[in-house]
């Protein structure tokens, strides 16, 4: 998410250099760095700016690279080719990618295991503005205009990317979690990304807020009751909701464990907290949306 900041400030060095942690902690969003370059060739036309991105990844890579000489012995030998675990031999073989495959994108994105349609609403509906907002403007622009504006768009390209490589990886469903989760990193650039044009939508935000809501509301139920432990193909209709219905919370949470509040107080508290951390996220978003138009005066008001 810094790093798209940094990339929309035309900071592209500090952006590479962002990229560059992120794929020291997870290597699929390494991915960025070709992408936004292609992006950014797009909008600057020029290379400076390609080259100063490519510059602030360098630290990263050479950190890893020392990691993998002292564990592995060579500086391009990665963990995954190191496995024993029989559950992961798979990686051994290209990481455990392969070629995507249909029925892997369509259970990303509509799949009641790990869907984005379920678990991650909020962002598919924010796409699907997207869309209808860059069809809309094409229709008065040429026909190459709409996939323009996707080469130019650097949350759009890396959640294409990250949609299909995850598509051809062997565990597609990101293990034991909830939701897509190895989907979440193009979800949280979308909602930077998003944030640019949301004031400009007007009454469309409350059905955004709905939906992610709804995400909130998922992710509280799961907490207090499955602790990411979701065993069946339907686990909302199947695990999460029975159990909520039947009282049955999850007792392996940190406020049970480490100072023995009851697994249903915990519940209450856990979703409190669920609650105020998106109550503060939309204050803080009108925050710097009242503080954005305040500059914008103050400069309309210096120019007169």
């Amino acid at each position: 998410m810094a790093a798209l900041y940094a990339f929309n400030s035309k900071q592209w060095l500090l952006s590479g250099f962002l990229i560059g942690l992120a794929l020291l902690t997870e290597y699929t969003c390494g991915l960025a760095l070709p992408i936004w370059v292609v992006a950014v060739g797009f909008r600057e036309r020029r290379w400076s700016p390609i080259v100063a991105m490519i510059g602030g990844v360098i630290p990263s890579g050479i950190i890893l690279a020392v990691y993998n000489t002292q564990v592995f012995g060579n500086p391009v030998a990665m963990s995954y080719s190191f496995v024993s675990d029989p559950s992961f031999v798979a990686m051994k073989d290209s990481f455990g990618f392969g070629w995507p495959k249909i029925s892997n994108l369509r259970r990303l994105l509509f799949g009641e295991f790990r869907g984005l349609a379920l678990y991650g609403t909020g962002y598919l509906v924010l796409v699907f503005i997207w869309i209808v907002r860059t069809f809309r403007d094409a229709i008065h622009n040429n026909q190459y205009y709409f996939f323009l504006q996707i080469a130019k768009s650097p949350a759009a390209m890396f959640g294409i990317a990250m949609w299909l490589v995850n598509g051809s990886y062997y565990m597609w469903y990101g293990g034991s979690c909830f939701g897509p989760r190895h989907l979440i990193p193009c979800v949280a650039i979308g909602l930077v990304a998003a944030a640019r044009w949301l004031p400009d939508i007007g009454k469309i935000r409350t059905c955004i807020t709905v939906s992610f809501v709804f995400g909130f509301a998922l992710s509280a139920i799961n907490k207090v009751t499955m602790s990411y432990r979701l065993p069946s193909a339907r686990p909302l209709q199947e695990d999460m909701l029975p159990r909520l219905l039947a009282g049955r919370f999850n007792e392996e949470n940190m406020l049970t464990n480490l100072i023995g509040l009851k697994p249903a107080v915990a519940a209450i508290l856990w979703s409190i907290l669920i609650v105020c951390t998106g109550l503060w996220s939309i204050i803080v978003y009108n925050q710097c949306q009242v503080l954005k138009k305040y500059k914008l005066y103050e400069m309309q008001k210096d120019m007169k």
